[in-house]
């Protein structure tokens, strides 16, 4: 399970780091999510869920159900409802961005529940 994860972060980062140097003619990157934001917060849940052998298993879980939710609700619903379709560099970046998370939001859960 933990290689699933390690693929959803590095989507999710790639993904970030893709729409930070990349703007389309209408100056508009990937998503409207702003990039830097999204790279730092990945990057300190990924070290979090990295130290997961240092941490109290009662912690791990809360950090892991509030990562859960964060992905939810900013990386989906956000996606799906937070923004117009305009909003994005095309319609295949919105669903990019949406499969990702929903991908990231699975593989949580599976590892959670194990």
């Amino acid at each position: 399970m933990e290689a699933f994860i390690h693929f959803y972060f590095a989507l999710a980062i790639g993904y970030n780091l893709a729409s930070l140097v990349s703007v389309d003619w209408r100056a508009r990157r990937l998503s409207p999510t702003d990039p830097v934001q999204a790279i730092t917060m990945l990057v300190t849940f990924y070290l979090s869920y990295a130290a997961q052998p240092l941490l109290d298993p009662i912690f791990q879980q809360a950090l892991m159900l509030m990562f859960i939710a964060l992905i939810a609700r900013f990386g989906v619903v956000a996606h799906l409802v937070g923004h117009n379709e305009q909003d994005y560099s095309s319609p295949l970046a919105r669903a990019t961005a949406i499969a990702i998370n929903a991908y990231g939001i699975a593989v949580f859960l599976v590892d959670f529940a194990v």
